[in-house]
């Protein structure tokens, strides 16, 4: 890292071909740049993302179209803040050039000057300030690299200041996987909930109406077809639950995402078609489950079995 731009990108491609080196990107930088914003006189720090950083943030998107941003193009994107809010479809002008912000993402890199956050390509802050060199050189190293090339990398860094982050990315992941299989867990164990609730409702209602399916049988009712009525029953019963649950779901989803994702990061509330989707899937092998048992106990029961059943 080195405040003055003076980084030079040569250096990344030799960092690059350490063993043990994924890849290396820079970011370069103008704080507190005079700009326009809507036609406001204003400063703004302005950085460059290179395509792996853009690539990285797209889980990041709050809203708008981040793929806009990529190359030599009039669009950027913003870092969304509560006290410098912008929005897609403002207008920033640096240098008598105007760019479009693209899209807004709810992290990144950080404000110095306090001003607000402008990041556009690589190429597109070449053309806007005629930089070249980079502020930050980002290393994204393998987790055996070896010490060698550790040292080798502090060499070539020369005078500029070199952060590992190894360590601490480290317990971040592990922090992170900790989180996701409690959480996930906890849905799983929802999810079996469901699964079991679905299955034993339809096995109660077709006990407790065995004589009536013993009766239909002795008029001529097909196995199918007491199949099919026992299907019935599940999709209505897991129909109801499930049209029930996305209702008040979505509704309580769209209040917590508001109140605490758009309050404080921005961005606009999209329907989980994912989720949903997921939803109904599991519901729906739910009623296969819950059908499939109670009808071959059906069929398997002698008629005069099922006529003097309790």
């Amino acid at each position: 890292m080195d405040d003055t731009n003076s980084l030079d990108p040569a250096m990344a491609d030799e960092i690059a071909a350490l063993p043990g080196v994924k890849c290396t990107y820079g970011t370069m930088s103008r704080t507190a740049q005079p700009a326009r914003i809507n036609g406001a006189e204003t400063t703004i720090d302005l950085y460059s993302y290179g395509d792996a950083m853009l690539d990285d943030a797209k889980r990041s998107v709050a809203s708008g179209d981040l793929s806009k941003v990529y190359g030599d193009s009039g669009y950027a994107l913003a870092i969304f803040s509560d006290a410098t809010r912008l929005n897609v479809g403002d207008s920033v002008t640096v240098n008598g050039q105007t760019l479009e912000i693209a899209c807004v993402l709810s992290e990144g890199i950080g404000s110095i000057s306090g001003a607000p956050v402008i990041v556009c390509s690589g190429e597109t802050f070449t053309r806007l300030t005629g930089e070249t060199h980079y502020m930050l050189l980002n290393v994204l190293a393998e987790k055996d690299i070896s010490d060698a090339a550790v040292q080798k990398l502090y060499a070539l860094a020369g005078d500029a200041a070199v952060s590992d982050n190894r360590e601490l990315q480290s317990e971040v992941n592990g922090s992170y996987w900790v989180f996701r299989l409690a959480a996930y867990g906890f849905l799983a164990i929802i999810s079996l909930i469901t699964v079991l609730n679905i299955v034993n409702s339809i096995s109660m209602g077709v006990s407790a109406r065995t004589r009536q399916h013993g009766a239909m049988r002795a008029v001529g009712m097909e196995g199918r077809q007491i199949t099919r009525m026992i299907a019935a029953e599940a999709v209505t019963y897991a129909a109801c639950g499930t049209v029930t649950g996305l209702v008040l779901g979505l509704a309580l989803h769209h209040l917590i995402y508001a109140k605490i994702v758009i309050t404080h990061f921005g961005g606009v509330w999209k329907v989980p078609v994912s989720s949903i989707a997921l939803v109904v899937l599991l519901v729906a092998a739910s009623c296969v489950l819950a059908v499939h048992g109670p009808a071959r106990r059906i069929r398997n029961m002698p008629i005069t079995a099922t006529i003097n059943e309790l």
